[in-house]
């Protein structure tokens, strides 16, 4: 498949206003940096399929994001929507975000580069 050529469209469809986002789906690592190094607009997803009936579990890693990693960013520590749910909850976007992974079924493997998050 001709990865640059299907994310230019992809893209184009989002800067037309056919898409609200554009992402992925089942890629892994090396894939997404291959887009993401040829991307004027990153992914905004990539989804992946859950087997819970199956037995396999689903683990999301750099749950709070990254602001260091080359693929990363730090949007959901930023995120005023969950920094409104947080404060109303009185606790963390970390808590918060951590833990609507947790409802999800999601396992986790979280990093943090300071001792807030």
């Amino acid at each position: 498949m001709d990865y640059t050529a299907v994310w230019s469209e992809l893209e184009e469809c989002k800067r037309l206003g056919l898409a609200k986002c554009i992402g992925v789906s089942n890629f892994s690592c090396k894939k997404l940096q291959h887009i993401l190094s040829i991307a004027t607009i990153p992914p905004s997803v990539n989804q992946v399929e859950l087997c819970k009936s199956k037995g396999i579990a689903l683990i999301a890693y750099s749950v709070l994001g990254s602001r260091v990693a080359f693929w990363g960013s730090h949007k959901i520590m930023e995120s005023n929507i969950l920094k409104e749910i947080a404060e109303a909850k009185g606790k963390t976007v970390a808590q918060v975000s951590m833990r609507w992974a947790y409802e999800g079924g999601v396992s986790m493997v979280v990093k943090s580069f300071t001792k807030k998050d």
